[in-house]
C-alpha cells in the first residue's frame, strides 16, 4: 500500500515540476497531503511580491517548489521504511 502511495506522490511532484498556474499546484499539494506524504498545516501562500510561499519559502515556479518537495517536506522517514 506505501509503495503505490509514495509512486503517486512521486508522479504528483513530477507534474508539479511542469505547472505554471499556481491553482492547480495549489490542488496538487491537497493531494499529497491526502495521500500523507506532506503535513496537512502546511499551506501555500501568494505574497505581496507576486511569489508563493509554502512554509516561509518562496518559489517563483513549480519545478523550485518541486525540487524542495522532494528534499524535504515528503515524509522521507516513512518513505525509507516502505522499501
Amino acid at each position: 500500500m506505501h509503495d503505490k502511495m509514495y509512486e503517486k506522490a512521486e508522479e504528483i511532484v513530477a507534474v508539479i515540476k511542469n505547472e505554471t498556474d499556481w491553482n492547480k499546484i495549489e490542488k496538487y499539494l491537497r493531494q499529497l497531503q491526502e495521500l500523507a506524504v506532506l503535513s496537512p498545516t502546511l499551506e501555500l501562500r501568494k505574497e505581496k511580491s507576486g511569489k508563493h510561499s509554502l512554509a516561509g519559502l518562496n518559489f517563483t515556479d513549480g519545478k523550485k517548489l518541486a525540487e524542495v518537495l522532494e528534499k524535504y517536506w515528503v515524509n522521507q522517514v516513512m518513505k525509507d521504511n516502505c522499501w
